[in-house]
C-alpha cells in the first residue's frame, strides 16, 4: 500500500477489508518500520479507543462509578494478557471500535431523545455502512444495533413523519460510504477483483 494505495489492486487480503489493513501503514507514515511492535501498538491504541467509547455509552446510561465498575474487567483482562493468540494485530480490533463507536451514537440519541441533531444520526449510520469494509462478520452486529435503533427512534418520536424522516437519516448515512466505495470501484475498475476477492472469499469462508 505505501507503493500503490489502491485496495484490491496491489493488496488482495481476502476476508479482511480495506478498513482492517490501512491502519498497518501509519507507522510508516511517522517515519517508524512496519514490523511487529508498531503494529502491537496499533492493536493495543484500538483496544483503548473502543474501550473508552464502551466506557462513555455506559456513563450516559448508568453514571461514572457503574461505568467504571463495568470496564474493569476487560481493563484488568487485557492489561495481564500473556497467550500469545490474543496479543498479535486482531482483524477483528477495527470492527470493534466501529461498533463501539455506533453504540455511543445510539446511547446519546436515547438520552437525548428529539435534542439529538441530525448530524448525529446520519453517522451513526454511516458508521454502521463502515463495518462490512473492515470485517464482513460483524455485519449481523451492526445490523443488530440498526433494528435496536430503528426502536428506538420510534419510541422517541412524536410523530410518523419525524419516524419516518429520521429512520432514511440514518440509512442515507448507512449507504454514503458504499456510494464511495462504488464511484471507487468503478474508477479504478475494481468491482471484479472486489467481487472475487472479497465478496466471495466472504461467503465461502
Amino acid at each position: 500500500l505505501l507503493k500503490d494505495p489502491v485496495f484490491w489492486r496491489s493488496v488482495d487480503c481476502l476476508t479482511s477489508g480495506p478498513l482492517n489493513i490501512y491502519p498497518f501503514v501509519l507507522p510508516a507514515l511517522f517515519g517508524f518500520k512496519i514490523e511487529y511492535a508498531s503494529v502491537r501498538l496499533i492493536g493495543i491504541a484500538l483496544v483503548v479507543l473502543s474501550l473508552f467509547l464502551l466506557y462513555v455509552s455506559l456513563r450516559y446510561l448508568y453514571g461514572r462509578p457503574l461505568a467504571r465498575l463495568a470496564c474493569l474487567p476487560i481493563v484488568v483482562y487485557q492489561s495481564t494478557l500473556f497467550y500469545r493468540d490474543f496479543k498479535f494485530f486482531s482483524s477483528e480490533y477495527v470492527s470493534v471500535v466501529l461498533l463501539s463507536g455506533a453504540l455511543l451514537l445510539l446511547v446519546k440519541y436515547y438520552c437525548q431523545g428529539t435534542k439529538s441533531s441530525n448530524v448525529q444520526l446520519f453517522f451513526f449510520g454511516f458508521v454502521l455502512g463502515l463495518t462490512p469494509y473492515a470485517k464482513f462478520q460483524s455485519i449481523p452486529i451492526a445490523f443488530s444495533l440498526f433494528c435496536i435503533g430503528v426502536h428506538v427512534l420510534w419510541t422517541k418520536s412524536v410523530t410518523k413523519d419525524f419516524f419516518l424522516k429520521r429512520v432514511l437519516l440514518v440509512i442515507c448515512g448507512g449507504v454514503f460510504f458504499s456510494i464511495l466505495m462504488a464511484v471507487y470501484l468503478s474508477i479504478f475498475s475494481l468491482w471484479d477483483v472486489f467481487w472475487s476477492s472479497y465478496i466471495r472469499q466472504n461467503i465461502f469462508y
